[in-house]
């Protein structure tokens, strides 16, 4: 049987999404991002990490972030650069994380959307990222010539909302979107 692992935080936990890098090959373990929302600031995302072995869920660093977490989505590429994205109540960005995983992370771009969802390229390529947003899916390219610029913006017509997308996991072209109302649209 199972037995759990706690871990106190200083704020309220709001988002988690599990957490890919080079080195999670060379370890016997779970990782987990971890995003704290708290109206006054001094907001974190936890790197949290799980050992079968010894039970023990441990925070391995902690990157200070002002504004809220609202959501993180990690890239599934385990190959450098290792990326995540994080929505706050302003905007959406795109971190990267450093080899050594106590150092700072580098703010690769930022969207003015507050996404409620990300899709990354399954194929772990990273040369680009959907967004949801309301009624709206949008592609930002990430690759160096066109870093951050919008590719393509599918907006949805009937006041509603998308709830949620998915990506094709064989033909990463193909995103399917769920809608307040309306069903799905491919």
């Amino acid at each position: 049987m199972r037995t759990a692992a706690a871990y106190g935080l200083e704020f309220q936990a709001r988002c988690i999404a599990p957490f890919y890098h080079p080195s999670n090959g060379n370890v016997e373990s779970h990782r987990f991002l971890v995003g704290t929302s708290c109206f006054s600031g001094d907001n974190k995302i936890y790197l949290l990490e799980h050992h079968d072995e010894t039970k023990l869920l441990e925070c391995m660093t902690v990157w200070f972030h002002e504004e809220e977490v609202c959501g993180l989505w990690s890239s599934p590429s385990l190959t450098d650069p290792s990326l995540f994205a994080m929505s706050s109540p302003t905007a959406t960005r795109v971190f990267q994380v450093p080899e050594t995983l106590a150092g700072e992370l580098r703010d690769v771009t930022a969207f003015d959307v507050v996404a409620s969802q990300v899709l990354w390229d399954l194929d772990g390529l990273q040369n680009e990222v959907r967004l949801t947003s309301q009624d709206t899916l949008r592609m930002y390219a990430l690759d160096e010539g066109r870093l951050g610029k919008e590719v393509s913006c599918f907006r949805i017509d009937g006041n509603t909302r998308i709830n949620c997308a998915a990506v094709d996991a064989h033909h990463t072209s193909v995103c399917m979107v769920a809608c307040e109302k309306l069903g799905l649209y491919l």
